[in-house]
């Protein structure tokens, strides 16, 4: 299979699932068994076909940007975790959530930081 052809195979899957508001298949690097390798989604969100926006347990609910199915998105997350992560033509980090994270951490003691005991 040619890359443009693993390319539009990942954006059928993805289509399909977006259809039936399904969960929007896993990233793997094999691409087998209805799954669609990360290289592919990354290359559709580029070219502009999707966009996809990763939240919390590394979720991923992706949006057709193209085609007659433009605006259905797949699944949401179900325990509706923030989008840190959103991939389209550029990608952007909301890191407002890792800071929050480590505001609420408690410090480190001392005699742990300079390795006393």
């Amino acid at each position: 299979m040619s890359r443009r052809d693993e390319i539009n195979h990942a954006f059928a899957l993805i289509e399909q699932a977006a259809i039936k508001g399904a969960r929007c298949p896993q990233n793997t690097g094999a691409g087998v068994n209805g799954e669609v390798r990360s290289d592919a989604v990354v290359a559709l969100c580029r070219e502009g076909r999707i966009l996809v926006e990763v939240s919390g347990r590394n979720w991923r609910q992706a949006t057709i940007l193209t085609g007659p199915h433009a605006g259905k998105k797949t699944a949401p997350n179900p325990r509706g975790h923030h989008v840190y992560k959103t991939v389209g033509k550029e990608t952007t980090l909301d890191t407002s959530v890792s800071r929050r994270v480590a505001e609420r951490r408690e410090p480190v003691p001392k005699w742990l930081r300079e390795g006393k005991f």
